[in-house]
């Protein structure tokens, strides 16, 4: 005989509240390959998606396990960063859907869903 764990318990299987932070490396991954798509003339602007997308994604994978429980409050971070980015870059329109985009996303995915789920943003 099993006992299922209650949500958000101990007990409960890890992989459910993984989702989240592979969307958001799936996410990052996007956004370090998307300035190639849409031309980004800018230097910083084209550092700053690239930068951010491999943060993103690796933070992302930090953010799976327990012991860097921060890891997911620097994928919020830099969630806002990708919101104000092309506002102080000048970006192209595509550079700035697809920063406001992805940050909401991210931003989401690394603090609201995983608090929802009944696992806690610091657990």
């Amino acid at each position: 005989m099993s006992v299922e764990a209650a949500p958000g318990s101990a007990g409960e299987d890890r992989s459910a509240h993984q989702w989240p932070h592979a969307a958001n490396a799936v996410l990052g991954l996007w956004l370090a390959t998307a300035p190639a798509t849409y031309g980004v003339s800018s230097g910083a602007a084209l550092a700053s998606d690239i930068a951010s997308g491999v943060l993103i994604v690796v933070l992302s994978g930090l953010a799976c396990s327990r012991h860097f429980p921060w890891a997911r409050w620097m994928v919020g971070a830099i969630g806002l960063w990708l919101l104000a980015a092309p506002l102080v870059f000048w970006s192209p329109a595509a550079a700035y859907a697809t920063n406001m985009l992805v940050g909401t996303l991210v931003i989401a995915f690394a603090l609201l869903v995983p608090g929802m789920s009944g696992a806690g943003v610091l657990s």
